[in-house]
C-alpha cells in the first residue's frame, strides 16, 4: 500500500510539473501581456518575481471578511507557486504589508511613496533588486471607498497577484482577474491558475526576457 501511495504521489508531482509548462494559445497570449515588466521606458520587459519567503501582515481594518479574503488568496497562491508564504505578527519579519483603512498608525508602516500617490481606493508598491527579484511589497486599500464588499474583495485579490510579480494588466479575457478593468471577479479560475503556475515554475527565473521564456513555454 505504501508503495502504491508513493507511486501515485510521484506521478501526481510529475503531472503537475509537466502541466505547469503548458499553456494553450489564449493563455500564452495573456501570459505575454501579464508576466513581463519594464521598470523604465527603455528597459527590456523581463520577469520580476519573488524568490524569498513571503511574510505578510494586515494592518488597520482587520474585519473578518478582509482577513478571510487575504488569507484564502495567499493560500491559493502558495499552492500554485510553491512559495514559502506565512502570516506573521512580527513587524521586523514582515516584507509584505497590507494596510486597510486610514488609521494613522497603520499608514505609518508604509513607504512614503505609496501614501503620496495612492488614489481614492488605495495603491500598490513593490521593491526589487538588480536581479529582478522582489523582496518587499505594500498594498494599501480604503474599504470605505467601495460600494460593497464584492469589488473590495476583487481589488484585494487582484493587488495580491500583482504583488507577486504578475504586474501588467491585459486586455484579453474579460473574465480574468488580470483584466485591465474591474470585473468584480472573486475566484482564481483555471485560466488564471495556469498563468500563475507557469509564471512560477522553477525554470522561469527573474530577469528573463520574453525570448528566453518563449523557449521554455514552447508549444507541444
Amino acid at each position: 500500500m505504501k508503495k502504491i501511495k508513493l507511486l501515485i504521489f510521484l506521478l501526481l508531482g510529475f503531472s503537475l510539473g509537466a502541466f505547469a509548462q503548458k499553456l494553450n494559445e489564449k493563455e500564452k497570449a495573456a501570459f505575454d501581456d501579464i508576466a513581463f515588466y519594464r521598470a523604465r521606458p527603455n528597459d527590456y520587459r523581463v520577469i520580476v518575481k519573488w524568490v524569498v519567503p513571503i511574510r505578510y501582515k494586515i494592518y488597520g481594518d482587520t474585519s473578518q471578511y478582509i482577513k478571510k479574503e487575504i488569507d484564502s488568496t495567499f493560500s491559493q497562491i502558495r499552492r500554485l507557486t510553491k512559495l514559502d508564504i506565512k502570516k506573521t505578527n512580527d513587524d521586523d519579519e514582515v516584507n509584505f504589508l497590507i494596510v486597510a483603512g486610514r488609521e494613522e498608525s497603520a499608514l505609518n508602516k508604509l513607504s512614503e511613496g505609496i501614501v503620496n500617490y495612492a488614489n481614492a481606493y488605495g495603491g500598490f508598491y513593490f521593491k526589487s533588486n538588480s536581479k529582478s527579484e522582489i523582496y518587499r511589497a505594500e498594498n494599501l486599500i480604503f474599504p470605505e471607498s467601495y460600494r460593497d464588499r464584492a469589488p473590495l474583495r476583487h481589488s484585494l485579490k487582484k493587488n495580491l497577484l500583482r504583488s507577486i510579480g504578475l504586474l501588467t494588466p491585459t486586455e484579453r479575457n474579460a473574465n480574468s482577474l488580470f483584466y485591465s478593468d474591474h470585473n468584480d471577479k472573486l475566484k482564481i479560475d483555471d485560466f488564471d491558475a495556469h498563468i500563475i503556475s507557469a509564471f512560477y515554475q522553477e525554470s522561469i527565473r527573474p530577469g528573463m526576457t520574453k525570448e528566453e521564456v518563449d523557449a521554455i513555454l514552447k508549444p507541444n
